[in-house]
């Protein structure tokens, strides 16, 4: 796996952080967590130059909501993050 490819963390709460998953791994967690775990809110954090990442939350409809200066740390030092986040209500409407 090179340095652009790494996995972009998908934080479930309470310090349970998803590292490895696909389009539609994050379909299924949305489906099976809200309910059965109780984590209402998920926030997915992307390399500000990992587009592949950052494909991923803006597919499945996720809002950007900030910038992490710093954020994320590699092989070549610290670097931005971008933030995206969607609550259950968001996620609910979405798979209608």
């Amino acid at each position: 796996m090179t340095s652009g490819d790494d996995p972009l963390p998908v934080d479930l709460g309470e310090g349970a952080i998803l590292r490895r998953y696909t389009m539609d791994d994050l379909g299924t967690i949305w489906a099976f967590v809200p309910s059965n775990v109780g984590v209402h809110r998920a926030i997915i954090r992307a390399g500000v130059g990992n587009v592949r990442s950052r494909a991923v939350p803006e597919r499945l409809g996720y809002r950007q909501e900030g910038l992490e200066v710093g954020g994320g740390k590699g092989l070549g030092g610290y670097y931005d993050m971008v933030v995206y986040a969607m609550v259950e209500e968001e996620w609910r409407e979405r798979s209608r």
